[in-house]
């Protein structure tokens, strides 16, 4: 059974998983690297590079990857949510917690740390404390605590989408659009990780519900980036709105405003996804990545401090848990 495991293991990594084989930089790639005239939220994409293993002290896997500072709140002052990759935790996944005393929900994640860069320049480093919940088959994401929150004053996290990708790109501003950003290791451009590089989607769709495509450049090292959506919320479609008025609603309703306040009208990016990787049969030019819409409830449950039993995206509706 352990060596059937294995193998569907295996086969899994190099299906998904195979721009991390793959490092060459493409002539075609549209890639940027960060600088200071880059956009500012990129301040929020840290970079990690694993050094143990729960699974075994013996056993030292390095492994780079990329996470993303994240908050529901714009005006929160403390941030100390990250959202990454599944497949760059995995490794930390212990069976017997009576032979590792340091594991906190089936993972033992060591001294593993992430860095970020602010725009002022300053190194900002804070341990991984505990997984929150990790997942790698139909979709592939981790969500975590640090070990202490990073003020929204010396760097600020990434704020999370109101409303689903798709619905960002297509039902408010026409010129919205979409972007990757991560530590990708490609001898090119990323420099074998060293830079964090971003990418401007030429389009975003396809995919299953947990792995969606999205048309834009990254490899390994970027897996557990963030894809952003940027719009200016102060405008709509008139299309959308012609819509709207046809179904009796107030035309060029204010919709940003009127279900979420705290947000400022302007141009605003949002966190609407990690990155995942490639996919065997296609090139660096298309990314698969995890929309928030599949651990919504998690994710948004931990930043409001809901109790633990209704963070699962399945927990059924309680007394305790009517979210």
């Amino acid at each position: 059974m352990k060596q059937i495991l294995a193998l569907i293991l295996f086969v899994f990594s190099l299906s998904i998983y195979a721009t991390e084989q793959n490092l060459e930089t493409l002539e075609s790639d549209t890639r940027q690297v960060r600088t200071t005239s880059s956009p500012a939220w990129l301040e929020a994409v840290g970079r990690s590079i694993s050094v143990t293993s729960g699974a075994s002290a013996k056993i030292k896997k390095k492994e780079q990857c990329t996470w993303s500072l994240v908050t529901d709140d714009p005006d929160k002052k403390l941030n100390q949510v990250v959202i990454g990759a599944g497949h760059c935790v995995d490794h930390w996944s212990v069976y017997s917690s009576d032979k590792h005393p340091n594991t906190k929900r089936g993972f033992n994640i060591g001294e593993n740390k992430i860095t970020w860069t602010s725009n002022s320049g300053q190194v900002i480093k804070r341990q991984l404390a505990e997984i929150i919940r990790a997942e790698l088959h139909s979709a592939d994401f981790a969500i975590a605590l640090l070990n202490q929150p990073i003020a929204s004053s010396d760097l600020q996290a990434l704020l999370l989408a109101p409303y689903s990708y798709s619905d960002l790109l297509l039902d408010f501003d026409p010129a919205a659009f979409g972007t990757m950003a991560g530590y990708s290791a490609d001898t090119g451009i990323g420099q074998n990780g060293k830079l964090l590089s971003y990418d401007k989607c030429a389009r975003v769709n396809g995919g299953t519900s947990g792995k969606k495509k999205a048309y834009c450049h990254s490899y390994g090292g970027a897996s557990g980036g963030p894809l952003t959506v940027t719009l200016n919320t102060g405008v709509f479609s008139e299309e959308i709105n012609e819509i709207w008025e046809e179904e009796g609603g107030d035309p060029f309703v204010d919709f940003f405003q009127d279900d979420f306040p705290t947000i400022k009208k302007g141009l605003q990016t949002f966190y609407v996804g990690s990155i995942v990787g490639g996919h065997a049969s296609e090139d660096n030019g298309k990314t698969l990545f995890t929309p928030i819409e599949y651990y919504s409830k998690t994710i948004y449950g931990l930043l409001e401090g809901r109790p633990e039993k209704c963070l699962e995206n399945d927990a059924r509706k309680t007394e305790d848990c009517p979210w």
